[in-house]
């Protein structure tokens, strides 16, 4: 396969790609290759392939992410070479792993554009827009797209499959918004955001209350920086429910749900004893009453 052998010479001899190499390095085995379509040499292989495919993937798993597919296969495999005795024999004989698993990535470098986006191949993927107009690196894995400047990692995306398509996050916009908060009715980011439809509900109620509406749901948005998007959804809901519309209203009702139930000891009589006793007397009010009549007096 490609992805192992760079070009095939005479017989058995290949030139291998740096990667595969690599990753004998890293794990400390040879490679033997067979003649070009001819699997048979390898039937032992191509049959334990065959196995597995029909054995763990029928049905088709149905995963959430290539995380779950890989430990569920692994805990499948295990589970079946536990009954093997052939493999029992042979794991005495086996190298120890390392202890870091081989880095399955490539990097490549690319340019944050004027939309604050980094294009990876033929798609775009965004980044916080303070990055606009630097080089970065790009970490490209199998499903995850990582973008780094000076060794910090400044966003992290799914990887798209498909051509010329577009993985956005709010959050890196956030920023601009809140210097051009009248975007926020036009923009595609906000538009294809996931964001829940109580949002959506609680900006509309904003907009009819105040002039800085847009500006306030911007400000509810970068709560998610720093707490839990379920507390902060239910700060939403509160304040939705109390009728209170400003981000300061939201905020109140997210620091009441974080912040710990304060418990009031009372005081101990041994500390107050040396304090005086005030006496205070009830005041008449009934004096007042006398203002309901022309020329009262007080005195």
């Amino acid at each position: 396969m490609a992805s192992a052998v760079k070009k095939v010479l005479v017989g058995k001899d290949r030139i291998e790609q740096d990667n595969f190499i690599a990753l004998k390095t890293h794990y400390l085995f040879d490679a033997n290759f067979c003649s070009p379509g001819k699997g048979n040499e390898k039937g032992g292989v191509e049959g334990l392939v065959k196995y597995v495919r029909q054995n763990f993937f029928v049905p088709y798993p149905e995963v959430r992410s290539f995380d779950e597919l890989n430990q569920r296969l692994q805990y499948w495999c295990v589970k079946n070479n536990n009954k093997a005795e052939l493999w029992k024999l042979e794991q005495k004989d086996l190298r120890q792993l390392p202890e870091l698993p081989f880095p399955c990535h490539r990097y490549v470098e690319a340019k944050v554009n004027t939309y604050a986006m980094v294009q990876v191949e033929t798609n775009r993927y965004s980044v916080p827009v303070k990055y606009v107009g630097k080089r970065v690196l790009v970490r490209i894995t199998v499903d995850r797209i990582e973008i780094v400047l000076d060794e910090t990692l400044i966003a992290t995306h799914q990887r798209l499959y498909g051509r010329k398509q577009e993985h956005l996050c709010l959050d890196h916009y956030l920023d601009l918004l809140l210097f051009k908060p009248r975007a926020v009715d036009n923009n595609r980011v906000l538009r294809t955001s996931t964001l829940p439809a109580v949002y959506e509900q609680y900006r509309q109620g904003l907009a009819i209350r105040t002039s800085k509406a847009n500006k306030d749901f911007i400000q509810i948005l970068m709560l998610h920086r720093n707490h839990p998007a379920q507390l902060v959804k239910e700060a939403v809901e509160m304040a939705m429910a109390h009728k209170v519309f400003s981000f300061d209203g939201v905020y109140n009702f997210l620091i009441q749900l974080i912040s710990p139930t304060h418990n009031f000891l009372p005081l101990q009589p041994e500390k107050i004893a040396s304090l005086p006793v005030v006496t205070v007397n009830r005041p008449d009010l009934s004096r007042y009453n006398k203002l309901l009549q022309k020329g009262g007096d007080l005195s």
